[in-house]
């Protein structure tokens, strides 16, 4: 089902006003001071010191710029309400049903169910007493996974978070989604929720910033489908690709989309937990239960390429700024997305598009031989990753590859950096190709169990690899001379050659 029309963000100001620095964002939003983490003499309070504590991994920089999210001020210990810019001015009915009946007091009944079977911490069900009616999923901020105040369900990877994610930053991220694609996915609105439900330690706030979802009628997820059920659902694939395509989604698995059936079979897909989406400057890598869902054969319909084509950029990364603090680097991964989707989108193949989100999975340590191998095989990146990194550097010549991107990118740079990735992985598909056609007899039995979809994966592997050791190693030069190209090309014939 792809006529789908989401609503376009409103039309930006002719003459909008200059770009503000984080300094002078920070000061209109209370002035507090964020340019250091050196203890809470820098006017952090204690949330804030740990939060950014905790989300720092030990693999980035020390000077790494982290989203601070006013949602940090929300359980000072003093049960005031949360002063903040981002909460919603919702007039929705089901929201107001919501706020109504969690502000109650009238009975004793235990209005917010917290989840721990499913879903990660800090997500409650708003359930009225002796009804097994959900009327809205409440995500508390300072409870998501890796946040001060997470929840230990015992599952380390989720309790970690992802890389590029800043915890308490997930439910903002999943109200960016909505308002950038708001005839596809469920509201989610930034409010102020009250709720013992929420206190977990004696000094802790019941009054939080949450992110409210609205629940939207459906048949289950996407787990166990019959084989008829599975073919049902290919024909609505499309649109859940094109929002992950253009928020690069980090986390889309088959528990995140629910089905509707209308008489036993599979109608609609409702796409939902977009607290992934936009991981800072590609940190983290995409992650799709859909692509082997879909092959090279399938394409955007022409109605999707021309939504698009003509989806607005400046509006989009209008609505992140009005949510993060620190938007650029979850601008930077949305600027890259959108701009190669709108490049590729006509002649390539939505399954192909995916590679180039596709980092290299992290193996467990035990499985590799030395040190050096794990460092390397951790840092290698997506192509988009290394797009953003070539695009900064064509902006900023003089900058450190491997450090982290800290300004907006302009997507002229953007753009002229897809135009040059794409055509050259292009060119190594045909070189692969023609490197099998071309081959005399003897060779042809090397090359003979290679099919041209296995090409497109090697050349977009091989170029992967090539530009993150370039990256990894702070080869500037060599990535704007785009000397890396001989190098790919070498490393794909060695492996034709050698893997018949």
């Amino acid at each position: 089902m792809d006529n789908i029309n989401p609503k376009r963000p409103q039309e930006p100001d002719s003459n909008p006003k200059p770009k503000q620095s984080l300094r002078e964002r920070r000061g209109v939003l209370g002035g507090r001071s964020l340019e250091k983490v050196e203890g809470l003499e820098k006017g952090l309070t204690t949330q804030e010191f740990m939060m950014r504590a905790l989300a720092k991994s030990p693999s980035e920089d020390e000077s790494k710029s982290f989203t601070k999210e006013v949602s940090l001020k929300a359980s000072s210990g003093s049960g005031s309400s949360i002063s903040s810019p981002f909460i919603d001015d919702c007039k929705s009915s089901w929201f107001t049903k919501t706020k109504d009946f969690l502000s109650d007091d009238s009975d004793k009944g235990d209005r917010l169910t917290p989840i721990f079977s499913s879903g990660t911490s800090g997500s409650y069900f708003a359930t009225p007493p002796n009804s097994p009616e959900r009327i809205a999923l409440v995500k508390v901020l300072d409870q998501e996974p890796g946040a001060e105040h997470a929840r230990n369900d015992g599952r380390r990877e989720i309790i970690q978070g992802k890389r590029g994610v800043t915890p308490g930053t997930s439910g903002l991220r999943e109200a960016i989604t909505h308002k950038i694609f708001p005839a596809i996915t469920p509201e989610v609105v930034i409010a102020e929720i009250s709720s013992v439900a929420f206190i977990q330690d004696p000094d802790e706030s019941p009054i939080k910033l949450c992110a409210v979802q609205q629940l939207i009628g459906n048949d289950g997820d996407t787990h166990a489908l019959s084989p008829s059920e599975e073919a049902e659902l290919k024909p609505l694939l499309p649109k859940i690709i094109y929002i992950d395509l253009m928020l690069a989604n980090a986390d889309r698995n088959r528990g995140n989309l629910l089905v509707q059936k209308t008489d036993g079979h599979i109608t609609d897909l409702i796409p939902i937990d977009h607290g992934y989406v936009l991981p800072d400057n590609f940190l983290s890598g995409g992650k799709f239960c859909w692509y082997r869902m879909v092959d090279e054969t399938d394409f955007f319909s022409p109605h999707l390429q021309a939504m698009i084509k003509s989806f607005d950029l400046e509006g989009a990364n209008s609505i992140i700024e009005s949510k993060l603090l620190d938007p650029i680097a979850a601008q930077n991964t949305l600027s890259v997305s959108v701009l190669l989707t709108q490049k590729l989108c006509s002649d390539v193949s939505m399954k192909e598009i995916g590679m180039y989100h596709f980092e290299r999975p992290n193996p467990k340590k035990e499985d590799l031989s030395d040190e050096g191998e794990v460092l390397s095989f951790l840092n290698e990146k997506s192509l988009c990753h290394a797009i953003l990194k070539l695009a900064a550097l064509s902006q900023n010549p003089s900058g450190i590859p491997s450090k982290d991107v800290k300004e907006f990118l302009n997507p002229t740079h953007i753009a002229s950096t897809i135009e040059r990735i794409t055509t050259f992985i292009k060119g190594e598909k045909v070189f692969a190709e023609d490197l099998v056609a071309s081959a005399e007899d003897k060779d042809r039995l090397i090359y003979s169990n290679k099919e041209t979809s296995e090409m497109i994966h090697i050349a977009h592997r091989i170029t992967r690899e090539v530009l993150s050791e370039y990256i990894q190693r702070n080869d500037g030069e060599g990535l704007l001379s785009y000397t890396w190209h001989a190098e790919v090309h070498r490393r794909i014939e060695a492996e034709l050659k050698a893997s018949g």
